[in-house]
């Protein structure tokens, strides 16, 4: 399997290790100041260009058999009119003799209507038919996965800058340009290992098995078929399924599943998070040394409730016991040194970060659905994600294993999340701050705009009238 795939798993078990040397979430906090944690890795495109290479050699061995299977020889027998049949056996012959229904007097002369026949049937539909088709789909499982992580490597323009469409304003992403040398080389970077032709490849292959996939070979063979494969005569003998056979048992047996794969992203981005609070020395509160961490029997990491203070805000972490998430409540709590200090209800917000790996076409229903119900509960829903195939970048912070940006993205996350302005609250009482529509709801303590979903409250600070943005367009 593709080497990077590995990587995630590699740093939940060293994070097991570390936790079983303690569980204080202290270590594992000071562990991580010390950097001894790995949490980027350079893409190995020369690696990836090999198993591309293997992937292409295995697909051609598949496309020989779909042309030329084997196939299961049957007979049946069957009753059809006589002028249809050949030459019929003995056994046929005998067999429509005694068979009186198929008999009808014409002109006194007693000839067969019918006779016995035997059916011949060829059939693909095999056990070794069926194991390709279940190859089929695992490659297709795995180009998609190298693909996916190939994808954050080869930006567009609105993937670099994060934008769906492209303005004039002040803050028109051309103002960046602006700043870069002519021509803008760091927009488009060519890395060593050229990410575009590695894209180039696996989007062929893509291809080439989605072509496979329209066959009438694997319609008629995509079967369930248990993964544990018999090795039959054929799949020891013939020199196709036998090359096709060997390939399955190097690469997919045993193997991470996507769905723990997703776990392992979960404790990635909770350390790459633990490691931006422990570059500025904070999550040093009696709750946060007071908890610990463990790995449960799905490798996910769980931890007691954290807490930490930076600046006038108050920081409370929770774990999401049941999904890959986690939750954060944002107190605005002044000059207070407890991160517990109590305060009105205006003064606190609420927001949950969701995990997954991908957010492609796959599961963005899923991911979705799971997103609104959320947002029923919570201020802002964020999505952490490697790859945003989506390219909905409203609320996604794309937390890659491939760039060292972790500390500025959690840096811009709790910015976004203590957003302050200085304003007459009047004038937001009446309009939205965000996008300016004037259909507000308001609950007593935080107003809502039904056009955007961003959520504010208006608040006294030191006799100034203070406007926090508590979340922008949900």
């Amino acid at each position: 399997m593709e080497k990077k795939k590995e990587y995630l798993i590699e740093l939940s078990e060293k994070l097991k290790r570390t936790i079983k040397r303690s569980s204080s979430f202290t270590y594992v906090y000071e562990t991580l100041s010390l950097h001894k944690f790995k949490l980027n890795v350079k893409y190995n495109y020369e690696e990836t260009l090999l198993r591309v290479n293997e992937l292409k050699n295995v697909l051609n061995k598949i496309t020989s058999i779909v042309l030329k299977p084997h196939i299961k020889a049957s007979t049946n027998e069957v009753i059809i009119r006589s002028e249809f049949s050949t030459n019929l056996s003995n056994k046929s012959f005998n067999d429509t003799l005694k068979d009186s229904k198929l008999w009808k007097n014409k002109n006194g002369i007693m000839t067969p209507e019918y006779v016995h026949s035997i059916e011949f049937i060829d059939s693909i539909d095999t056990y070794e038919n069926r194991f390709i088709s279940l190859l089929i789909t695992l490659i297709e499982d795995e180009v998609e996965y190298i693909l996916s992580n190939i994808f954050p490597l080869v930006e567009s323009i609105e993937e670099h800058f994060e934008v769906n469409g492209i303005t004039y304003g002040e803050h028109s992403l051309f103002k960046e340009f602006n700043s870069l040398n002519y021509p803008y080389e760091d927009v488009f970077k060519k890395e060593k290992g050229n990410p575009n032709k590695v894209y180039t490849l696996v989007r062929r292959l893509v291809k080439r098995v989605k072509q496979i996939k329209n066959t009438e070979f694997f319609k008629i063979t995509h079967k369930f078929i248990d993964k544990n494969i018999i090795p039959t005569n054929i799949l020891i003998h013939d020199e196709l399924y036998s090359y096709c056979f060997r390939f399955y048992k190097v690469n997919y047996l045993n193997v991470t599943t996507n769905s723990s794969i997703n776990e392992y992203y979960y404790n990635y981005c909770l350390l790459c998070f633990f490691k931006y609070l422990s570059s500025l020395n904070i999550a040093k509160t009696t709750k946060s040394n007071n908890a610990t961490l463990s790995i449960d029997a799905n490798n996910r990491l769980r931890f007691d409730e954290l807490s930490f203070k930076k600046g006038m805000f108050s920081y409370l972490i929770k774990e999401d016991k049941e999904n890959l998430g986690f939750f954060m409540e944002v107190r605005l709590i002044e000059k207070a040194i407890k991160t517990n200090t109590k305060v009105s209800e205006d003064k606190k917000a609420t927001y949950y970060f969701l995990t997954s790996k991908t957010y492609s076409k796959e599961n963005e229903i899923s991911i979705q659905k799971e997103i609104e119900n959320k947002k029923l509960e919570f201020n802002n829903v964020v999505l952490l994600t490697q790859n945003n195939i989506i390219r909905n970048f409203s609320s996604v912070l794309s937390l890659s294993i491939y760039k060292p940006n972790h500390d500025l993205l959690f840096k811009n996350l709790i910015s976004s999340l203590s957003m302050l302005f200085k304003t007459d609250t009047e004038i937001f009482e009446a309009k939205c701050p965000v996008c300016g529509s004037v259909d507000l709801l308001y609950d007593g303590y935080t107003y809502k705009c039904s056009k955007c979903g961003s959520t504010y409250s208006l608040i006294k600070l030191n006799n100034d009238d203070i406007l926090w943005v508590k979340s922008f367009r949900r």
